[in-house]
């Protein structure tokens, strides 16, 4: 490491490849240090985002909006265009690492650690498997290793936000949300609560109370609404015979698909089709 008048360090910078760039998420920077009693920092502002780790000691931070008290076992953000500045806290010794990233998914990866400007901070489990990830990420900077670093880098991301999850109510909005965009994707497939579940990684029972406290319905209500809408569309527009429409929304077949479609509208779907036909022109005299 190399030493100043606040810390030890390690920082290393790189230029991302037009591959990194056009995919979205790229690192710029990574680093360490080991702080001095007289450690600080800023005030500044840089262009990229950047998640600090504070693996030991009491880090005070503050931006252009609040200040905020930090304890080791935390993650914050830095945001690209905010002046902020942050110094040690306490007598305790303090160390920190960093990783400074950009691309187009960066503020929706933040957003995944359920960090924002109004709360740029998260709870932080720095486990061997992150601290090794985040050395190897270290190690490629700058070393024309383009596809084994974002590789890395999306590991840690993954890692990072089942870390963040320890606050019970964030993050059983986050499943919650995870859930209802997968049956919005893959409502045509032939879903079960229990793999719902199972993808949640929660109970049964508890995905099923929690779901229906948060979306006001059951996870199968709220599936057969999605089907049901789609349904809707494709039987006006006549295009695809109600068979086809059956299997193209997840029915396993006719008769299944007109018992629900009739149960949720009221009429068959041929029913419905024959009223919304558009009415023939009349024949003109000649």
């Amino acid at each position: 490491m190399r030493e100043n008048l606040r810390e030890f360090f390690d920082t290393r910078m790189q230029v991302p490849t037009e591959f990194q760039k056009q995919s979205g998420l790229y690192l710029v920077r990574s680093g360490m240090n080991q702080a001095k009693p007289s450690y600080n920092v800023g005030p500044r502002m840089i262009d990229h985002y950047s998640f600090h780790f504070l693996i030991k000691g009491t880090l005070r931070l503050q931006d252009e909006r609040a200040s905020y008290t930090l304890e080791a076992g935390t993650m914050f953000c830095l945001f690209p265009k905010v002046t902020y500045c942050y110094w040690k806290a306490s007598d305790k010794a303090l160390a920190l690492c960093w990783l400074a990233f950009d691309g187009a998914l960066a503020p929706s990866v933040v957003a995944m650690m359920g960090m924002n400007e109004q709360r740029p901070y998260a709870p932080l489990t720095w486990g061997q498997q992150i601290r090794m990830l985040h050395e190897r990420i270290h190690q490629t900077m700058g070393q024309n290793a383009t596809f084994r670093q974002q590789g890395l880098f999306y590991e840690l991301l993954q890692k990072l936000q089942a870390s963040t999850r320890s606050d019970a109510a964030r993050e059983q909005s986050t499943w919650l949300q995870y859930c209802a965009h997968y049956m919005q994707l893959h409502y045509s497939e032939a879903l079960r609560v229990e793999a719902l579940a199972d993808e949640a990684g929660v109970h049964r029972s508890h995905f099923s109370t929690a779901f229906r406290e948060h979306f006001g319905q059951s996870p199968k209500q709220y599936l057969t609404a999605i089907r049901m809408a789609k349904a809707l569309e494709l039987v006006n527009d006549y295009q695809l015979s109600i068979q086809e429409i059956a299997l193209t929304v997840g029915y396993p077949n006719l008769y299944t698909f007109t018992r629900a479609f009739t149960s949720y509208y009221g009429e068959a779907p041929t029913e419905h089709r024959k009223w919304m036909a558009p009415a023939e022109e009349p024949k003109r005299e000649r």
